[in-house]
């Protein structure tokens, strides 16, 4: 099994975990290289990603997405967390990824908020499939 995780929090200890499965990169910087997956799962990334970094990384995540993306956000009102230097609304986040060539899927997003348990996934979780 193959993992691509970018990771802001706690870096050094999953990578001590998880040396051998898991590969780090930075989404801030293009990365042309990536393979493209069935599915990108991005979550509670972007917030700490600067607002000057955003199209890269958002790019970055469409080259490599084949049919979708599960992303999670952190919203305008969600101050607690670290770090969090980009926060954007649901109505933003669905735009952006729009204009990439996805549209979100409602339902399925639904399902996953539903079985969330962590408080910000209830609130910030999005499904969003190629057009």
């Amino acid at each position: 099994m193959y993992f691509l995780v970018e990771t802001v929090q706690n870096c050094f200890k999953l990578r001590t975990i998880l040396f051998k499965q898991v590969k780090f990169l930075d989404l801030t910087l293009p990365q042309y290289w990536l393979p493209r997956y069935d599915w990108v799962l991005s979550m509670e990334v972007l917030e700490h990603i600067p607002v000057k970094f955003e199209a890269v990384a958002l790019d970055n995540i469409d080259r490599a997405a084949g049919h979708g993306v599960v992303l999670s956000w952190a919203q305008l009102n969600q101050t607690s967390g670290f770090h969090h230097v980009n926060l954007k609304s649901p109505t933003y986040v669905n735009r952006v990824m729009f204009d990439r060539g996805f549209k979100i899927d409602l339902n399925t997003s639904l399902v996953l908020r539903q079985t969330a348990t962590l408080r910000w996934l209830k609130h910030n979780l999005m499904v969003f499939v190629r057009l």
